[in-house]
């Protein structure tokens, strides 16, 4: 595979993450879009725009054209179906966040990868961002001292058109699993695996299947006691597209949306901006000081498409495996089932 002179991509799902994959992958040496797979027809006019095949069908687009790797960015309820199709003919897969919808699926996928000897990475993008690592640096070297409690919110007001199609309205395309699930990655990533959780929701502002607001309690392997607020019906700054630019359809406001609690300092997160003193005790009755620590901005979209390209040149590790994969799902689905049973649901770490 190594020897390869062009390593040849499909694309399942021509949406916005889609199209986001696409423009990345042409300015990657070595890496070749051959198609997008849509049923939307609409979709082959980007596919003439970029001078890729188009087809409404994943299975027969693969068929005779030698692919090397699957890109699944289609809804979520798809992608268990469009990851199984590309693994059974033989292709490595990015699989755009969440793995799957349900948690059987994954563990499914995970053994028929296993099976065919094909490799999985699952986009959770945001573990190549240096303002992540850089927090989980910070934590580990004991800048914070012990960590013991973190606080967030991802808060927004999506477009009403964006309610258009009626699948968005679903449980499954709720901010919960489409939006959530990115922050309950990162929050693993920083404190480890969540022993449990508690939430509950409410649907104020709309009549869809699909929660409006959140608030969360998670309680973590590390000791670390965190909370959480999503919406996706609330005009505010308070979300990390908002606050790293990193989506170019939001405008960057740059406020933070996370404080991590130490008891040596705190940080404000993603923008990394610490309080403390210089003291080696210190208590409320000190005037505290802030730290910014600058990163520099990248296209994890980019960095996450050229490592792919690692993966399936069997040269590196997938960032975010299959199991990984399925830890933050779980957490991620633990959310809905404790509004549904109104309890505490715990995890198997």
């Amino acid at each position: 595979m190594n020897k390869l002179k062009n390593i040849r991509l499909l694309i399942a799902g021509g949406g916005n993450i889609g199209k986001r994959h696409a423009n990345v992958i042409k300015n990657i040496d070595q890496l070749k879009l051959v198609g997008i797979a849509d049923p939307n027809i609409e979709i082959k006019s980007l596919c003439q725009s970029l001078g890729v095949s188009y087809g409404s069908d994943l299975n027969l687009m693969m068929k005779d054209r030698n692919i090397d790797g699957v890109i699944v960015a289609s809804p979520t309820d798809q992608h268990y179906s469009n990851s199984k199709t590309a693994l059974k003919m033989g292709a490595h897969v990015l699989i755009e966040k969440p793995i799957t919808e349900k948690l059987d699926d994954a563990i499914a996928l995970r053994e028929l990868a296993y099976k065919k000897n094909r490799r999985i990475l699952v986009g959770h993008h945001r573990r190549y961002n240096p303002e992540l690592l850089k927090a989980k640096q910070l934590i580990e070297n004991g800048y914070l001292g012990k960590v013991i409690g973190v606080n967030g919110q991802w808060t927004v007001r999506k477009h009403t058109e964006y309610y258009n199609p009626e699948w968005r309205r679903s449980e499954a395309h709720g901010p919960i699993m489409i939006n959530l699930v990115h922050e309950i990655d990162s929050l693993r990533f920083l404190f480890g695996d969540i022993i449990s959780i508690y939430a509950e929701s409410a649907s104020p502002d709309t009549s869809f299947e699909k929660e409006d607001i959140t608030a969360i309690v998670l309680n973590f392997c590390s000791g670390v006691l965190g909370t959480f607020l999503i919406s996706d019906r609330t005009q505010s700054p308070w979300s990390w597209e908002h606050a790293t630019g990193e989506n170019p359809n939001f405008p960057k406001h740059s406020e933070n949306t996370i404080r991590i609690l130490g008891t040596k300092k705190s940080l404000e997160f993603p923008n990394l901006k610490s309080w403390g003193t210089n003291k080696e005790e210190s208590d409320w009755r000190d005037l505290m000081a802030s730290t910014c620590f600058s990163s520099e901005p990248v296209n994890a979209f980019a960095i996450q498409c050229a490592h792919f390209k690692q993966v399936i040149l069997n040269e590196q590790k997938p960032v975010v495996t299959v199991s990984d994969a399925i830890k933050t799902l779980a957490a991620t689905r633990a959310v809905l089932e404790s509004v549904k049973k109104e309890k505490r649901i715990f995890l198997n770490s």
